[in-house]
């Protein structure tokens, strides 16, 4: 998320479940998520199902990601991207950057900050420009 400070002032507009995951365990937890799963689909296991190796649980600590899967855990979400996001110029570059380098279109949608339809809609638009050489 290209440009959004982690020290998110108050009244902040989350999009989505990080709406949800803001209330249950603060603004950074929000932040964190964002950060990590931004426009990729993420699971939220039960409670009981959390370890120490899951990445909410890596991400926010133990109490809050108890905290937000007692909410809504046992679901697959497509986590938005924040509340903040980088400019087209900017994303467009780290999306062939990455897609060149070989990285997954999953990958490349972390590293720009986007969804992965966003990174498909790009990839299919530099295919298009190919074809018409």
């Amino acid at each position: 998320m290209a440009g959004c400070p982690p020290n998110l002032p108050g009244g902040v507009d989350w999009p989505g479940i990080l709406a949800d995951i803001a209330e249950e365990a603060g603004p950074m937890a929000a932040w964190r998520v964002a950060e990590a799963q931004g426009g990729v689909p993420a699971y939220i296991p039960h409670p009981a199902q959390l370890s120490e190796e899951h990445w909410l649980v890596r991400l926010c600590g133990l109490e809050a990601a108890r905290r937000i899967a007692r909410r809504m855990g046992g679901a697959r979400y497509e986590v938005p991207l924040g509340p903040c996001s980088g400019n087209r110029a900017a994303v467009a570059r780290i999306i062939r950057e990455a897609l060149a380098s070989g990285a997954s279109r999953r990958v490349a949608a972390q590293r720009a900050g986007v969804a992965r339809r966003t990174v498909q809609r790009h990839a299919n638009e530099t295919d298009d420009q190919y074809r018409l050489l």
